[in-house]
């Protein structure tokens, strides 16, 4: 099933209409000109343009993996609602940094529909997300039977006035696993400015317990090794974003660190990680509860994948939490300081309560996102996959204790969410892994399609909205 891609590489200018990802046809071209709306008709990959946008480096300093690319949702996280320990909202930034261009004004001729649409409320909304809801076209719910009927009626091919087919009742025969991500597709992050550490110098200094000890890199590889695969989730992944993988991690359990120590002393139930960038979530006076840390399988990470870890995965040591998002972890780990301060953040289950999803996607929520899906093949708007039954593919999790909130099912849905199949998760799954999945599906005919997944916990809450891609089903 070999893919290609209809997203063009290079930059368009508005005046001249495509139809981008969708069939070609006088309405996508003519009047919906989706090849020259969103990030990517003029950015390959916005995470290039980032990059260049400051001498300051950005908190994602990796390029996208498994073959993303990124574009204005993957930044909704940090930069919606301009949280501290986020970043500036963009909403006005954003506006000045395109209209100040002579290339996007003049060259691209550039405007307010490059980058937005206009929903059936009167809203004005992005339109990366505008593009994937049933409003396209100019419906308000375009797999519903009724419109399906008017299409049908009108002579309009083959389900959508924006082309784009719907299958109700979408068939998958899924499998699932827990394999190491390749390192190559995974991401890297930091919360403030990389420091210098020096390997050959570093120790970790452990306070507050029976014993304080400091303990070198060499001296922590003599305590007793854990290695565990573990989901490894940005806090600020957003929904099917790239931030994410599956890694095998080796260390010492913050269990075991306590023991070589003695034990905690009485009324100590709290730990406080030292990291020599000074990054402690959400504050360097809040600590973490210390039998939560331990239920979770806390550990000091001392290698990924089997070496020690690189200065980027904070060398020489990392405090990893499992079940919750990595923001919460203390890269480039200097000291441990156990306490019995009632100061205590909760790292627990952050998912709000959501209902099934229908179809509409609203405005996308900003925030942290605990409970998650996204694809993998394909892997972004506009690719092509071959033959009579095509092979879906991509990735779910879920911040969990391990029996709270884990991962239970995931959704499929080709009609914008009139219909779901419903996929279980197998019990026998690591719930603190993540999972990858595989879907067979035999689409009723060669098409275009908007692919809708969302993951789905033990409590019934799906993800914030689904996590949508568009394909194309050749013969």
């Amino acid at each position: 099933m070999p893919a290609d891609s209809k997203v063009p590489a290079g930059i368009g200018n508005f005046t001249d209409p495509d139809s981008g990802p969708l069939p070609e046809s006088f309405f996508t071209s003519d009047f919906v000109n989706a090849g020259n709306r969103g990030c990517n008709a003029c950015h390959a990959d916005v995470w290039d343009a980032i990059c260049d946008l400051s001498p300051i480096p950005h908190l994602a300093t990796s390029k996208p993996g498994y073959g993303k690319v990124a574009n204005i949702t993957d930044c909704y996280p940090c930069h919606a609602g301009g949280a501290a320990l986020g970043g500036p909202i963009l909403s006005d930034l954003i506006h000045s940094a395109h209209y100040s261009k002579a290339q996007f004004v003049e060259e691209e001729s550039g405007n307010c529909w490059s980058c937005h649409a206009i929903d059936n409320a009167g809203n004005l909304v992005q339109w990366d997300v505008y593009k994937h809801t049933d409003q396209l076209g100019g419906f308000t719910q375009s797999g519903s039977t009724a419109v399906q009927f008017w299409l049908q009626m009108r002579k309009w091919e083959p389900s959508s006035t924006a082309g784009v087919s719907i299958a109700p009742d979408m068939q998958v025969d899924v499998s699932f696993d827990q394999e190491p991500t390749t390192e190559e597709d995974f991401f890297v992050a930091s919360n403030y400015a990389v420091p210098e550490v020096d390997a050959a110098t570093w120790a970790l200094q452990v306070t507050g317990l029976t014993e304080e000890k400091s303990f070198t890199l060499e001296d922590l590889k003599a305590l007793p090794q854990t290695k565990k695969t573990i989901a490894f989730p940005c806090a600020a992944n957003a929904i099917g974003s790239y931030q994410i993988g599956n890694v095998p991690v080796t260390g010492v359990l913050l269990s075991d660190l306590v023991e070589a120590c003695g034990g905690a002393k009485e009324g100590v139930v709290a730990v406080g990680p030292n990291a020599a960038d000074g990054w402690r979530f959400p504050s360097p006076e809040m600590n973490y509860n210390l039998d939560y840390l331990i239920s979770q399988g806390a550990m000091v990470a001392l290698q990924y994948w089997d070496h020690d870890l690189t200065v980027d995965q904070g060398s020489p040591a990392t405090l990893v939490v499992p079940g919750t998002g990595a923001g919460w972890w203390s890269k480039w780990l200097t000291g441990l300081d156990f306490n019995d301060s009632q100061m205590q953040v909760s790292i627990a289950i952050m998912q709000a309560p959501v209902e099934q999803q229908t179809h509409e996607m609203g405005l996308m929520t900003p925030g942290l996102v605990s409970l998650n899906t996204g694809w993998l093949a394909p892997s972004k708007d506009g690719e092509t996959l071959s033959g009579s039954t095509v092979e879906l593919e991509g990735y779910a999790y879920a911040w969990t204790d391990g029996t709270t909130n884990k991962l239970e099912r995931i959704a499929f849905s080709a009609d914008y969410g009139e219909t779901w199949t419903m996929v279980d998760v197998p019990d026998e799954l690591d719930p603190f892994g993540l999972v990858h999945w595989k879907a067979a599906w035999t689409p009723p005919a060669p098409g275009t399609y908007n692919l809708r997944t969302c993951a789905i916990d033990t409590v019934g809450n799906w993800q914030y909205y689904p996590s949508n891609v568009i394909l194309t089903v050749s013969e």
